[in-house]
């Protein structure tokens, strides 16, 4: 999984959990997350310096055929996406 509160998704979970790439560059983002592997990504805005938004929301936006939307809470919140294998 990949969120910007790794740890504490990792104790509420018990999944393994890691910050997304900060790579602005959406593809070479996209193949970190794969070298890892990870298999979902939480958009989110728990942070306030918006990891999400710049680093892993651009990935799912440019490979929308790798990543299928799972789960979404309110308009402005949280949403998970699982990689499609």
């Amino acid at each position: 999984m990949a969120t910007t509160v790794p740890h504490l998704a990792y104790l509420r979970t018990g999944l393994r959990a890691v910050l997304p790439p900060m790579e602005t560059d959406p593809q070479v983002a996209q193949q970190q997350l794969d070298s890892v592997p990870v298999r979902y990504v939480v958009l989110d805005k728990v942070d306030g310096y918006g990891i999400s938004q710049r680093y892993a929301e651009p990935v799912i936006h440019k490979y929308p055929n790798l990543w299928k939307r799972v789960y979404a809470t309110s308009e402005d919140g949280a949403l998970i996406y699982e990689r499609i294998r």
